[in-house]
């Protein structure tokens, strides 16, 4: 699970979240540490397979943080979390590799690899088409870029958080 800090202004560009919230509880928050955020994604009424939800800060100064989601699942690290405070959520769903349009962007990014690598396979030198191909985002923008989504992120251990998106 990939768990990343950005700045405020990277999250600005980053992605945002849907639907609504369930609960949190632990004991509070250790110096240092934020809170470990565990949470469910659907789209249309399916886990999300893929896909990154990015908890902006409304107010204040904490970092944005961002997880990876994998088969409608999301988690960060109490280390990696948020802090307490309220958060806009934004969310991005990438398009499985069965969808045609994802499939012709994989197409491209390896042509452009080995044209770029003059007509050497990108795979001996290391190279990943899939690093190269640019994921395509099926969600609507008021669960990202337009996002009215948030997060309450309680001063505690842990929280969970559950969002069901729709086209």
């Amino acid at each position: 699970m990939i768990v990343k800090r950005a700045s405020r202004g990277f999250a600005a560009a980053a992605l945002l979240v849907a639907a609504g919230l369930a609960g949190c509880g632990g004991g509070g928050e250790a110096a240092g540490e934020g809170v470990a955020v565990t949470g469910k994604i659907t789209f249309d009424d399916e886990p999300v397979e893929e896909g990154v939800v990015s908890l902006v800060p409304i107010a204040g100064d904490a970092g944005v943080v961002m997880a990876e989601i994998k088969d409608g699942v999301f988690k960060t690290s109490r280390e990696a979390g948020p802090s307490p405070g309220k958060y806009r959520v934004e969310v991005k769903v990438f398009a499985s590799s069965s969808n045609p349009a994802a499939a012709k962007a994989k197409a491209k990014a390896e042509s452009d690899a080995k044209s770029m690598l003059f007509g050497e396979d990108p795979a001996k030198l290391g190279v990943s088409a899939d690093s190269m191909t640019p994921r395509l985002n099926v969600a609507p923008e008021r669960y990202n870029v337009r996002s009215e989504l948030t997060a309450d992120i309680p001063a505690a251990d842990s929280c969970e958080l559950k969002y069901s998106l729709s086209k």
